[in-house]
């Protein structure tokens, strides 16, 4: 998060733990100094609350059968509505009308910055984590269907990640994700006990692929194309679930009947279209021009610095575990 979001204008970065714990550490100290300084502090938080809290800020999903309640548009207006009492502060009840969201994509402010790496060293683990991210596409980009078959190819069960990676015993997971709000793409490892080793597997699997040297066969093209249909049915299998998908497909900038179009998509693509995808987007995510980050065990530190560095990412980050609020938070 701190590698790929803005640091001054990000949501996301602002209400990481890293972030946060300067503040939490400050407010606790302030509410130790007596009544007087815990009395300003719940003050503040109250007037957060108060700019927050308003209609205008608010939007609300509901879900049922509406015939069973008489008068269903006042009723519910009359429910959500906040009571009036003696002690409703008047000034914040606006009556201000917000805007509908259409498309939260532009909430995720990214750095420009590309080629950035840490490695943090944490006392509290035995294995290792990486994270790589890179440019990814937006929901309706030509290339979304046939990069998503990609990834389910390469990380199905039983699939060259599975076998090469867990299999081998290198690491306990794995995945790749494209991100269509923020249009990241990242892969990840997860309780590496060989980060380096793990990481040299899934970069070979890839160019492999991109080289010619294996290939993807129509059955295994079909499969995947298969496992990405049914996730996409299975999450909209009751009323519920897709009167929820509809709801929130309108903050994420997809129309109505976006699964509707992207299983139509999924349904062209061809091995071709996924070899594509592959050489465009999964080979410059092993990139040095990646975004790099890495938490690993003390006596593992110094190896796998060395060995990024060698790799090409010259401006590593070397985070000892009592830097880390240091080095991202000042």
């Amino acid at each position: 998060t701190e590698l790929n979001y803005d640091s001054k204008q990000s949501n996301r970065v602002a209400t990481t733990a890293l972030r946060q714990w300067p503040f939490l550490e400050s407010t606790v100290a302030r509410l130790s100094k007596g009544e007087d300084e815990a009395e300003k502090v719940v003050n503040d938080l109250k007037e957060i609350r108060s700019k927050l809290v308003q209609r205008k800020n608010m939007q609300v999903f509901v879900a049922g059968n509406l015939k069973d309640i008489p008068e269903p548009m006042q009723t519910l207006v009359d429910a959500l509505n906040p009571p009036t009492t003696a002690t409703t502060n008047s000034e914040n009840l606006t009556t201000e009308k917000g805007e509908l969201l259409t498309d939260i994509s532009d909430f995720f402010t990214r750095s420009s910055n590309t080629g950035r790496a840490a490695v943090c060293s944490l006392s509290a683990i035995e294995s290792s984590f990486l994270s790589l991210t890179a440019s990814g596409v937006g929901a309706y980009d030509p290339n979304h269907a046939s990069l998503l078959v990609a990834i389910e190819y390469l990380t199905a069960l039983e699939g060259d990640f599975w076998v090469k990676l867990r299999g081998a015993g290198l690491t306990y997971g794995s995945s790749i994700s494209n991100n269509t709000e923020s249009k990241l793409l990242k892969f990840g490892l997860f309780k590496c006990t060989d980060v380096v080793s793990a990481f040299k597997a899934a970069s070979q699997i890839v160019t492999d692929y991109a080289s010619g040297e294996s290939t993807i066969p129509h059955v295994g093209l079909e499969s995947a194309k298969s496992s990405l249909a049914y996730s996409i049915i299975s999450g909209v299998s009751t009323k519920l679930s897709a009167a929820s998908q509809a709801w929130s497909s309108s903050y994420l900038g997809k129309k109505v009947d976006y699964d509707k179009w992207i299983l139509s998509e999924i349904s062209k693509v061809t091995v071709e279209d996924v070899m594509s995808s592959l050489v465009k987007y999964l080979i410059p995510l092993f990139d040095t021009q990646s975004n790099l980050s890495v938490t690993c065990p003390a006596n593992k530190f110094d190896e796998i610095c060395d060995y990024f560095t060698s790799k090409g990412w010259k401006d590593l980050q070397k985070i000892s575990e009592d830097k880390l609020c240091k080095t991202f938070v000042a």
